[in-house]
């Protein structure tokens, strides 16, 4: 469950980014969250993972508030937390299968024989066994940005964050994004998606439950 409440951030000039934003979601809900450039879409990534603050205003994931935690209980609760980046998260000097395993084992989140086969069953309904043994380098830009998903996937997160999630990606791509999407919803019933993209007609492509824009710092749509 995620509370956005009250949220209030001025930029550095004293503008607000966000205006007392509100927004209530519940278990296993998939949101995608689209607005113009600079409207605070990262931003609004970074403050719900607890690595901004704003200027005023709470976040709640499952009950607990971001903001007041603890370093060390922020840092636990972050291992719930699946992130996709603009930036494809993989490593280049690994190979995929190991890539997608590391951080679940890194963290310890699971065994790995648990680890692993998450990441071959997330691999098969992507169709992209193929490549397991080949380098990141060897394989295009999308089909990094979906492994970045899949990587986030294997550690069983109760949330997955997704900055700019569409980017790079062409129409096959968004296809193959949201056979995974869909899985993760089958496979883990409660997993909440919150992705943002700067394209509204690419997040429609993704399965999701709703979309929501932000609007003179706000979330249109959100009731």
């Amino acid at each position: 469950m995620i509370d956005i409440l009250d949220l209030q951030v001025t930029n550095k000039d004293g503008h607000p980014v966000f205006d007392h934003a509100e927004l209530r979601l519940d278990k296993g809900v998939r949101v995608g969250v689209h607005g113009h450039h600079g409207t605070g879409k990262t931003l609004l990534i970074q403050l719900l993972m607890g690595e901004a603050r704003p200027t005023r205003g709470e976040i709640k994931l499952d009950g607990l508030s971001l903001f007041s935690l603890p370093r060390p209980e922020l840092f636990r609760l972050r291992k719930n937390v699946g992130y996709i980046p603009r930036d494809d998260a993989l490593i280049n000097n690994l190979p995929i299968l190991e890539n997608l395993v590391f951080p679940a084992l890194y963290h310890a989140l699971c065994a790995e024989a648990e680890a692993l086969e998450r990441a071959l069953a997330a691999i098969d309904i992507i169709g992209m066994r193929g490549i397991l043994h080949q380098m990141p380098g060897a394989i295009s830009q999308g089909q990094r940005r979906i492994l970045s998903a899949v990587r986030a996937l294997v550690g069983r997160p109760k949330f997955m964050f997704g900055d700019d999630i569409t980017f790079g990606l062409q129409a096959a791509d968004l296809k193959i994004l949201a056979s995974l999407i869909e899985w993760s919803g089958r496979v883990f019933p409660d997993l909440c998606w919150f992705v943002t993209s700067l394209n509204h007609l690419s997040l429609e492509h993704l399965g999701l439950n709703r979309i929501l824009a932000i609007e003179h710092g706000r979330f249109k749509g959100a009731n």
